[in-house]
């Protein structure tokens, strides 16, 4: 019965959404300000326009931001490497606040060099 009620799509979606990071990296900072950032979520977060919000989904937490920061969220959590400070002068969003609450919610972490090696030749370190 309940199979019928939470269909393998449903399930596998929360599931997704609801798994904490097994990738995550705390420097809180150690290495100097945070300049460059990376998401460490295992599946893709989810991003949803909710009106004048922006709700961001992943690690079995729920965000949610000012509808006109969706431009930096996106590009925060591609899954490719940002720099925080091109971030912001792409998109016209001060990306430093995002970055911080990301950081401390466990969504991503802070590019070091090691995870910065992981990914050479995958894509660049700039959105």
């Amino acid at each position: 019965m309940l199979l019928a009620q939470y269909p393998r799509q449903v399930y596998l979606a929360s599931r997704e959404q609801e798994r904490p990071s097994r990738r995550h990296v705390t420097t809180s900072g150690i290495f100097g300000p945070v300049t460059d950032v990376v998401c460490l979520t295992d599946f893709p977060p989810r991003i949803h326009t909710n009106g004048s919000t922006v709700e961001v989904r992943a690690v079995g937490k729920e965000l949610t931001f000012a509808a006109k920061a969706e431009p930096a969220p996106r590009l925060l959590l591609s899954g490719n490497p940002a720099n925080i400070h091109q971030v912001t002068e792409t998109t016209g969003v001060n990306a430093d606040v995002l970055a911080r609450t990301l950081l401390d919610e466990g969504v991503y972490g802070e590019l070091t060099d090691e995870l910065a090696a992981g990914y050479v030749g995958v894509g660049s370190r700039t959105p």
